[in-house]
């Protein structure tokens, strides 16, 4: 667990540093804030440095407390297989409009769009779709990534029939 390894969490942030090519090739330092109660999200950094904030961790233990201590940092959350699979987003924490603008509405779990969607997410949750996060008045953009955690970036068929690499273009 990185925040049980920080000399782990120094070799991440020391090779994000090494790979970063400005303009050619850019690197993001991330982590997963993984609940088990109120969901998973992506936690990207845009600058060097960025400390793991743990679920498990008091102060950090829900969305709001996550956002409120990363507030005025160069970074992003988002909620991953919302509606369902491993666990789905407590969508009560509504979206911090600055630190979460997008979610995931696809990934090697399947689809977290809608109750209707091909390819739709295992053990999902009625009510707790993207599309029913849009319908509580959540404004929020797309993305669709991976998450296959088997070190094949982009081949998630080995893993599961469908997924995708998410990249950020600028």
């Amino acid at each position: 667990f990185l925040d049980q390894n920080p000399e782990l969490w120094e070799r991440i942030r020391t090779a994000v540093r090494l790979f970063d090519e400005p303009g050619r090739f850019t690197t993001i330092l991330g982590y997963e804030w993984t609940s088990w109660l109120q969901g998973h999200r992506h936690v990207l950094y845009f600058a060097d440095g960025g400390e793991v904030l743990s679920s498990m961790d008091a102060r950090y233990e829900t969305p709001d407390q996550l956002w409120k201590a990363l507030a005025g940092q160069p970074v992003l959350t988002f909620a991953h297989h919302s509606a369902g699979g491993p666990v789905g987003t407590n969508w009560s924490f509504a979206p911090d409009p600055e630190l979460e603008p997008v979610t995931e509405v696809a990934s090697v779990h399947g689809s977290s769009e809608a109750w209707d969607t091909p390819g739709r997410i295992y053990h999902p949750m009625r009510g707790n779709f993207v599309r029913d996060a849009l319908a509580r008045g959540y404004r929020l953009g797309f993305i669709g990534s991976g998450d296959s955690h088997d070190g094949h970036p982009g081949l998630v068929q080995l893993a599961a029939p469908h997924g995708g690499l998410a990249a950020l273009v600028g």
